[in-house]
């Protein structure tokens, strides 16, 4: 998304190959969070298991690439 953002507005064909990635990554995430629902479905309703998920995939969103500065430190911040 920051790359779209700053994506010149003329250049058609950067936005559309910056749209379809984000749609692959978008139906990827869809996929894997419907995946992982199934699989903890019987652990959802434990706040401490909620609570301990959120803080791991905080960790994991650290590890991206185009995470932006602003970002990196939000999620910096909240696993403190």
């Amino acid at each position: 998304m920051n790359r779209l953002k700053v994506t010149d507005p003329q250049d058609t064909i950067k936005i559309n190959d910056l749209q379809l990635k984000y749609q692959n990554i978008q139906s990827e995430m869809e996929i894997l969070y419907t995946e992982f629902r199934k699989k903890y479905e019987d652990r959802m309703k434990d706040s401490q298991f909620n609570k301990d998920f959120a803080n791991e995939l905080r960790k994991a969103i650290l590890n991206c690439r185009y995470l932006s500065k602003e970002d990196r430190v939000k999620y910096e911040k909240e696993i403190e």
